[in-house]
């Protein structure tokens, strides 16, 4: 970090056990001991420890409470300077208007991106034009029909070299009726002229999340976690940066994504199911006390997440 920064970045190391000055002033900065095992002399004993650091920049400073022993502490270091520092914050777009959930439901989401981020909420409508000053937008979860006009305006966006970010269900679950069904918003075909396939299957992956399931005995209820395949946990991620550092995700229901476009577009897959996967076809029943089989996963590496690059609309890429 020194020689990077041409020595405007200075370090110190300070050991609050030296001192009970250092100690308190280490607790008061949010910096509170831990218990660590120590071994000295062929024999393990416990021992406090502070493993944590704080970044100033002037009066501003932010405060990194634990480094977790044995994990790179470059991200955390990196994002607390970089929070402090940046002044002017390029603006990011949640879009709204089609049934998304609102900022307020996507806490953490914000809470990271506003690290290095203005995030704001932008509501389309028929009349408006999606702000010059964003470069990039979200669609989250959208769940009502995205009409032609606000189709063109997403088009308009890219042509003038902005970027999307979405996050598509084309399934869902209701866990009270134990039934699946296909969501249809018009971001589909929009999609689809551009060479992206996203099926109205289900994903299923010997991998997955677990339900609870409450069943009736005697005179009590008993409750039972239940493997449910429609939950993938996925697992295999390209080596790309978007996803480097992943170590898994679970997708509450997920689809197929594939890509059939020409040579002007370039798709690059970047999350996969695992090596026992397959597809279920919308509509269907959830039934939580099937008996699942090695037969019901014939798939491997099945594409739910990816890059898509290129002339997208207009001539801009």
């Amino acid at each position: 970090y020194g020689n990077r920064s041409k020595g405007m970045v200075v370090f110190k190391f300070i050991n609050p056990n030296e001192k009970e000055e250092l100690e308190q002033e280490a607790m008061k900065n949010g910096i509170q001991p831990v218990m660590i095992n120590v071994r000295e002399k062929d024999q393990v004993k416990q021992q406090k420890a502070y493993i944590g650091a704080v970044v100033s920049i002037g009066e501003e400073k932010e405060t990194i409470p634990f480094f977790q022993p044995g994990s790179a502490m470059e991200y955390a270091l990196s994002t607390s300077i970089k929070k402090l520092s940046v002044l002017d914050k390029p603006a990011i777009a949640i879009i709204q208007g089609h049934g998304e959930p609102p900022l307020s439901q996507m806490p953490q989401v914000y809470n990271e991106l506003s690290i290095l981020y203005s995030v704001e909420a932008f509501e389309m409508t028929d009349t408006t034009e999606i702000p010059g000053n964003y470069k990039t937008i979200a669609l989250i979860r959208p769940t009502d029909t995205i009409n032609a006009s606000h189709l063109d305006q997403l088009d308009r966006f890219l042509a003038r070299g902005g970027n999307i970010f979405m996050a598509l269900n084309r399934v869902e679950g209701d866990f009270q009726t134990a039934t699946g069904k296909t969501i249809t918003t018009g971001l589909e075909d929009w999609l689809m002229n551009k060479g992206l396939t996203i099926s109205d299957n289900f994903v299923i992956d010997a991998s997955c999340g677990a339900v609870t399931v409450q069943q009736q005995q005697s005179n009590f209820v008993m409750t039972t976690q239940v493997s449910f395949p429609y939950l993938p946990i996925i697992s295999k991620f390209a080596d790309n940066p978007v996803t480097r550092g992943l170590e898994s995700v679970v997708l509450q229901f997920a689809s197929p994504i594939t890509f059939a476009g020409d040579t002007t577009i370039k798709f690059t897959p970047i999350a996969f199911s695992s090596t026992k996967s397959g597809t279920a076809r919308a509509p269907l029943y959830f039934d939580v006390q099937r008996q699942w089989t090695e037969t019901d996963f014939p798939m491997s590496g099945i594409t739910v997440a990816g890059i898509l690059e290129g002339k997208l609309s207009g001539t801009a890429d």
